[in-house]
């Protein structure tokens, strides 16, 4: 696991796009001379090309309703969580898992999971 700055990024999406995928290789393992394997530096540099610079800093938002947050709080948030630890073992103790065996059982316990977040999410924001 290495660290990538945009500004490495930068110098490896250039060398990239100027020289090609062998240069950009040899530019990251300039960079980072822990990347010995050259197969595994095209492919790092491969997927730093394929990068987009991030977006810039988004400005502070401006509440239209100042008088509502929805911040809860410190104290708040520790309830949530027990919350939701305390209805995590109760679906251990009653049986109520999920095996993840191959990256498709986890990608559908993903999808799943964000469907459901996606929904309360919904009803929080119909709330406001």
């Amino acid at each position: 696991m290495f660290v990538v700055t945009e500004a490495d990024a930068a110098a490896i999406r250039a060398v990239f796009d100027q020289e090609g995928e062998l240069s950009a290789a040899i530019e990251l393992r300039r960079r980072f001379p822990g990347i010995t394997d050259n197969a595994k530096a095209r492919l790092c540099a491969r997927t730093i090309a394929g990068w987009t610079p991030l977006p810039a800093t988004p400005r502070s938002v401006t509440r239209l309703r100042p008088g509502k947050t929805s911040y809860a709080g410190p104290s708040a948030g520790c309830d949530v969580i027990a919350g939701m630890v305390d209805r995590a073992d109760a679906d251990m103790a009653a049986g109520r898992t999920v095996t993840v065996a191959t990256p498709g059982d986890s990608q559908a316990l993903h999808e799943s999971a964000m469907v459901r977040l996606r929904a309360r999410l919904a009803e929080d924001t119909e709330e406001l």
